[in-house]
């Protein structure tokens, strides 16, 4: 299912939810427009190597008397990512030599395989954005006026965008420390070149993935047309990851990767 598709039945999710409220009276119909700002915690920032979240929503509270409503929301977040440098340093190093298959160490030395940190590089950037729709129940706090605890469940569709560029460059040191080349010791293919423990990877892959998020909060209502909103949230997740044969042993793999991870957010609504 396409990105476009999914925002469709994410709009038509929050259509059907406001019709049974809204068809029995036109005065229910408070809409508001939100923008918000906020950071990441845990596996999502981790991921996406940024603690930044943006976001806006069109929302329309519905009230059920005594300062209690029901919300609900078509949202837009953008999580922006950053490129970082992932490059990893694991215990055993594989190369793959053409012509002598998987090795981990020096052939004459038998020393182990380091990835050298100045010719190799692990560069990746992972970003997300999408649409979702959710729904909060709001109630006062007694004794502080304007003042309302929130919480809800959300469905969101996030299309992370996945990019690697990863050279991986396996050598050995001496007892001097200095580092060397597989091609030290491994002869000259047939057209007269060095070989050498090289891994290479570039490209670009997105993935979409529909997740049950959920929320708690507090607005605080400092006007008739505007409120000031504070969130915790939880949402699901989905990138692309890349498991090099340098730090696995395995063939270089494009996976999926499944996550949650918070978001504490910070928002300004105001009335349409």
């Amino acid at each position: 299912m396409s990105h476009i598709k999914l925002g469709r039945l994410l709009l038509a999710s929050a259509a059907i939810l406001a019709l049974p409220l809204a068809a029995k009276d036109g005065s229910l119909l408070n809409p508001e427009f939100k923008i918000r700002s906020g950071l990441t915690a845990g596996t999502l920032a981790k991921d996406t190597q940024n603690n930044q979240a943006f976001g806006f929503a069109l929302a329309n509270t519905f009230p059920l008397g005594g300062g209690r409503g029901i919300s609900v929301e078509l949202c837009y977040d953008f999580f922006p990512g950053n490129t970082r440098d992932r490059m990893q340093s694991p215990s055993t190093v594989y190369a793959d030599v053409p012509g002598y298959g998987i090795v981990t160490k020096d052939p004459s030395t038998q020393n182990p395989l380091v990835i050298s940190p100045i010719n190799s590089t692990d560069s990746r950037a992972h970003k997300m954005e999408g649409f979702g729709v959710r729904t909060s129940y709001l109630s006062p706090i007694p004794g502080i006026e304007g003042l309302s605890w929130q919480a809800g469940l959300s469905l969101d569709a996030y299309k992370s965008s996945n990019e690697f560029l990863i050279d991986l460059r396996a050598v050995w040191f001496d007892a001097n420390g200095n580092w060397h080349s597989m091609s030290r010791y491994f002869p000259r293919d047939a057209n007269g070149n060095f070989v050498t423990a090289h891994e290479g990877y570039a490209g670009q892959s997105n993935r979409t993935v529909v997740g049950i998020g959920a929320h708690v909060g507090l607005a605080y209502q400092f006007s008739k047309e505007f409120k000031l909103e504070g969130n915790l949230r939880n949402i699901g997740y989905g990138i692309k990851d890349y498991t090099p044969l340098a730090y696995s042993g395995q063939p270089g793999t494009l996976s999926n990767k499944n996550g949650r991870g918070f978001v504490f957010e910070i928002g300004l609504s105001m009335k349409l």
